[in-house]
């Protein structure tokens, strides 16, 4: 009893880890049966002569037979190439992916112009690039291409005095003409004229126009009097 257990359960582990082993031996199995009994029949047949009446012979069904089940296991290939195909086309993409190109790099160290960055032009490997680094562009160096010994000598003042002045108009006059100017006035000389309890027309006006005259005043104070060229002298150096 035990051996048949045993027996049991090793055809059922070879079932479990190779399960078309004992269908493709069924098949040959029953292959070679079909095959031995058509020969026997052919064998019997051949001596002894076959009824008008009978129909075809076993070989011919045994045939038809296998060719069905031939058929029928293609048919079931067929089905699951199918579906394999169906799942492949639902991820293709209709429209063509554009080709992928390389994005060429622009070298570390390129050639730039003198006046920006001269030390591009000299060579890595030299010692004099290792120390210097980087050009720092706030300071100025006096570059090849400007001439004179004034400039070359005085190459901050030159820098200064080339740097581009923005004449801003004055809006000491067009200012006071706005709404919210004019009603800061108003308000202010209608409380000065509470506080003094002064109802006089004459008094208001004067008021009034004292009040133009001061804010008046302190947008004139509010305007800057320093040179432009004074004031990049000055402020130059702190932005070295």
């Amino acid at each position: 009893m035990e051996g048949f257990l045993e027996i049991v359960f090793f055809l059922g582990f070879l079932y479990w880890f190779w399960p078309n082993l004992f269908l493709e031996g069924a098949s040959r199995a029953n292959k070679m049966v079909d095959i031995v009994t058509s020969r026997m029949f052919e064998a019997v047949n051949r001596f002894a002569p076959v009824p008008k009446q009978q129909g075809d012979s076993l070989s011919t069904i045994n045939d038809l037979k296998r060719f069905s089940s031939d058929q029928r296991y293609k048919r079931i290939l067929n089905r699951e190439s199918e579906a394999k195909a169906r799942e492949a086309q639902l991820y293709d993409i209709k429209e063509n992916v554009p080709p992928i190109s390389n994005i060429k790099t622009r070298p570390l160290m390129g050639l730039t112009c003198y006046s920006c960055a001269p030390v591009s032009r000299d060579s890595l490997v030299n010692q004099s690039t290792k120390n210097l680094g980087l050009k720092n562009i706030l300071n100025e160096y006096p570059a090849i291409r400007k001439k004179g010994v004034l400039t070359r000598t005085f190459a901050h003042f030159t820098q200064c005095y080339e740097a581009t002045s923005y004449n801003y108009a004055y809006v000491d006059s067009s200012i006071l003409e706005e709404e919210r100017v004019k009603l800061a006035i108003e308000k202010t000389t209608a409380k000065q004229v509470e506080e003094s309890n002064r109802w006089e027309e004459e008094y208001c006006e004067q008021l009034l126009v004292q009040n133009e005259r001061r804010a008046k005043k302190l947008f004139k104070d509010m305007q800057s009097s320093m040179s432009d060229l004074l004031f990049k002298c000055v402020i130059h150096p702190y932005l070295i």
